[in-house]
């Protein structure tokens, strides 16, 4: 199977960093908040991650009823090459039409079989064999078979599928070994593949939907819902299948709305016109928690920092100038200023409540060594003048006027440009590369940080637009990937060496770690967060 990488890649990554900046898609151990650990605590910045379920046994699940839920972004496309496969940027949607060929458990921290009926490495997690669950069928009645596998990933890969600039580097081919059997081929070692097959690849469409090519694409899965009706900027409503392999949903109707910023979503929410939300803000968080709302809160570690332009000929690419930069910013005062003090700031790439948060020496706050530096830079021809690219939003100026300020207290120049749009900024950092600078996101997950490193870090990623060529974190990369994450001694050591050389070589900046909120109503049920902060709605139900 043969296919191109397109600039497109790196688009689709740069529209995942922007639009869910400050997001989460850390997949994290849960709590029942039975512990005393409510989250909840005055002296704490942010609400611990985990789930969080209801007090009480519902009960026997009843039947029927229409959940309404305000989800972050609105869903363009239920098309799984052209949507960005996470829960903000509408993997939600995805999950409930086509179900994945696996599912991650937010309680076992493991990628359980779904659509597959097994997902079996070899000795050197080159091959995986997916051996399908038998009797599962299309919601147009056709058979999900390892045709419809090679099918679906075939057509995914052909149109670069979000996740393809982290695939294609190891890509060696899918063949049929029987008619319930697929065995995907690699060209190395990937000890983390299985979770590529809970997300946008592992989204399996029918035939019908993709026969007429993107253009005619129709949403048909073997979920457990069917698109009913899209309202573009108001409603996307699903109903259930009624011939849904792990057993026709609770609920007769699912429906997504979107309500713009969270306070919109919160105060919705209390009004009673919709049973849970997506939110970021920590403030809301903590709110949401001392009222004891249940939902899961998850991690985002890279979840908000400073991509820097390495480039030739740009003032980035001299390290002392980097490092300047990163010691010249207070984070603690950032967050005060433009978050009333409640989050994660912080200077580690794996944020303090991460489970991979090392010990080790970091870039914090030290105006006279960052002077020094900056003077040595600039004895090394740097000029110090530097072009800061972010959003024109209330939240985002404020920030870009701290970090302006705390720039320019050590000798940089620092020129604003504040677009108006996430588009604009995209076709500026990520298209174009023009800028010095410019605030965003990552989300480094805790269940499989090779991804999103690959993705942003390494030198051969397409989505990279840093333009460093770092042969030791390219290794670092890489041996995440050749490691079992399972072996948490050895990931702790790999993401240790792996954060000294981030602080040393400071190819972004980080400014701290992030959270958010999927939350519902005590009355529903059954809400699962999987996949990348997806979540299912297959066994949600509402009480009476």
């Amino acid at each position: 199977m043969a296919f191109t990488r397109w600039t497109r890649v790196a688009a689709l990554g740069a529209a995942a960093a922007l639009a869910l900046a400050g997001c989460a898609r850390a997949e994290n151990d849960t709590t029942d908040g039975t512990d005393g650990n409510t989250g909840t605590d005055d002296t704490k910045t942010y609400v611990e991650p985990g789930t969080y379920r209801q007090d009480e046994d519902g009960g026997e699940p009843v039947k029927g009823g229409t959940l309404t839920f305000a989800e972050y972004a609105e869903t363009r496309s239920l098309d799984p090459a052209v949507t960005i496969p996470t829960g903000p940027s509408g993997g939600s949607s995805l999950y409930a039409v086509y179900d994945a060929l696996v599912r991650y458990n937010q309680e076992t921290g493991e990628h359980e079989p779904r659509l597959a009926e097994s997902v079996e490495p070899n000795d050197d997690y080159s091959e995986w064999t997916v051996t399908l669950r038998p009797d599962v069928k299309f919601s147009d009645g056709t058979d999900l078979n390892a045709d419809a596998v090679l099918g679906s990933v075939g057509y995914y890969l052909q149109n670069q599928g979000y996740d393809l600039g982290v695939i294609y580097p190891m890509w060696e081919g899918i063949e049929k070994t029987d008619d319930m059997t697929v065995v995907f081929k690699l060209k190395g070692t990937w000890t983390t593949f299985d979770a590529m097959l809970g997300r946008g690849m592992g989204f399996i469409m029918a035939p019908a939907a993709y026969a007429g090519g993107p253009d005619a694409f129709e949403p048909i899965g073997a979920g457990p819902f069917t698109l009913d009706n899209y309202a573009p900027g108001e409603s996307m409503t699903f109903r259930a299948n009624p011939n849904y392999w792990d057993g026709e949903p609770y609920l007769d109707t699912l429906r997504w709305v979107w309500l713009g910023n969270d306070e919109t979503k919160v105060d919705t929410f209390r009004g009673g016109s919709v049973h849970g939300g997506y939110i970021r803000k920590p403030g809301l968080i903590k709110e949401l928690r001392a009222e004891d709302t249940p939902g899961t809160v998850t991690l985002s570690n890279g979840g908000n920092l400073l991509m820097l332009n390495a480039g030739e000929g740009r003032g980035m690419s001299n390290e002392k100038a980097r490092r300047a930069m990163a010691l010249a910013i207070d984070s603690e005062m950032l967050y005060e200023r433009a978050h009333d003090g409640l989050g994660m700031p912080g200077k580690a790439l794996f944020a303090t409540a991460s489970k991979w948060h090392p010990d080790v020496e970091l870039n914090e706050f030290d105006a006279e060594q960052a002077t020094t530096l900056l003077e040595e830079a600039k004895a090394e021809g740097f000029d110090g003048k530097i072009s800061y690219v972010g959003l024109e939003d209330p939240t985002a100026r404020e920030e870009a006027m701290v970090i302006k300020a705390q720039l320019e207290s050590v000798g940089f120049e620092v020129e604003l440009d504040m677009v108006r749009t996430v588009a604009d900024l995209i076709s500026r950092v990520f298209i174009e590369r023009n800028f010095d600078v410019s605030k965003t996101a990552i989300m480094i997950t805790e269940s499989d940080p090779y991804y999103d490193l690959y993705s942003v870090y390494h030198s051969q990623s397409a989505a990279n637009v840093l333009s460093n060529n770092d042969p030791e974190m390219d290794a670092l990369i890489e041996e995440l990937r050749e490691t079992p994450i399972s072996d948490e001694d050895a990931i702790a050591d790999i993401t240790k060496r792996l954060e000294e050389h981030y602080q040393a070589e400071v190819p972004t900046v980080s400014l701290g770690g992030n959270t958010a909120f999927m939350f519902w109503s005590k009355d529903v049920y059954g809400i699962e967060v999987v996949n990348d902060d997806m979540m299912d709605f297959g066994k949600a139900w509402i009480k009476q």
